[in-house]
């Protein structure tokens, strides 16, 4: 693989111009018809996962399409904003509870929920207020929405992904003594010995912990200074791994691999969003960046080289016609 060369980008600024209209027409729609509907008090808790991902997808889409900064942003910045009023909503059953996007503002009671939601949705919620930048206070109350990531015991066996998931809430928050980061990372790292997580759960689960996980892993410990790889090399590999996983690991049986694997289209193998995030965290806090840069992995992104959330939202947003867009 050539981290170099984006797999899909070419095709899709081939068909910029087709696809840029087939998406104003359905942002256009949402936004006419859609956004009043769901926005209440009757609607929200309900909707505001599905909003969620209408948004990432349209950031993914957005940034692939090479559209300008202002654009990608404006739907970067409502999706970081539904996704932790979502998980304030999940996290406060029968009480009232403020919420607000873009400036528009509800105070509801959300209704009992199982208090669980899906770590993969925590992360990306988590990613795209980290990509975002300044968001620290939103990335805090995330991180102690204690249900979706499972404390682990001493006591008990720690499952593989709990394990993750904790060095992941670890690094956002960065509250760790050296200590406490060690053993957060040699808890993760146990599970790079071949077949333990295949052992415990099912092979398609070792993929998913060899290939997406544990390289993120070991590019918060390159991060954390706990290993002599720079974090270039370390970010580099990441790529790959991840790109491997949709690539060969992710299609169902019967399915192509390799390069025709339609696993690639997934929007999060376009645009790692998971690696841009560690890493875009890692510049907030250091000013270093990858001295490489890769199409899955913008380095605009990276070093928040683009407008702010507030200026794309209330100071000068940006207007959705094909003109706007230059086309």
């Amino acid at each position: 693989m050539n981290i170099h060369q984006h797999h899909n980008k070419a095709r899709y600024l081939a068909e910029k111009q087709q696809r840029s209209e087939f998406l104003l027409n359905d942002i256009n729609e949402h936004f006419s018809s859609g956004l009043p509907n769901w926005w209440c008090k009757e609607k929200i808790q309900h909707a505001a996962p599905t909003v969620f991902s209408r948004y990432l997808n349209y950031f993914t889409e957005a940034v692939m399409l090479d559209w300008p900064k202002a654009h990608c942003i404006w739907f970067l910045a409502h999706a970081a904003e539904i996704g932790q009023m979502h998980f304030r909503l999940s996290a406060n059953a029968d009480e009232l509870v403020p919420i607000t996007l873009a400036g528009r503002d509800l105070a509801i009671t959300p209704y009992e929920t199982s208090g669980y939601d899906s770590p993969g949705l925590w992360l990306d919620v988590c990613n795209m207020n980290i990509i975002l930048g300044g968001q620290q206070d939103a990335l805090n109350e995330l991180c102690i929405h204690q249900s979706v990531i499972a404390e682990p015991q001493a006591s008990e066996q720690i499952d593989a992904y709990d394990a993750m998931y904790n060095v992941y809430r670890s690094y956002m928050m960065d509250d760790l003594t050296p200590a406490q980061q060690l053993h957060a990372l040699q808890t993760a790292l146990a599970f790079s010995e071949r077949g333990k997580v295949a052992a415990m759960h099912f092979i398609e689960a070792e993929y998913a912990i060899q290939f997406m996980h544990l390289p993120r892993v070991s590019l918060i410990a390159s991060c954390w200074g706990r290993q002599s790889d720079t974090v270039s090399h370390v970010a580099a590999k990441a790529v790959e791994a991840h790109y491997d996983y949709f690539a060969d690991f992710a299609p169902e049986p019967g399915e192509p691999k390799g390069t025709d694997s339609i696993e690639l289209y997934d929007n999060k193998a376009m645009v790692m969003r998971d690696i841009i995030a560690l890493l875009a965290l890692h510049f907030q806090r250091t000013g270093e960046s990858p001295d490489f840069d890769s199409p899955y992995i913008p380095s605009w992104l990276i070093k928040g080289e683009f407008p702010s959330r507030e200026a794309v939202l209330f100071d000068n947003p940006p207007e959705f016609t094909l003109q706007a867009l230059g086309l």
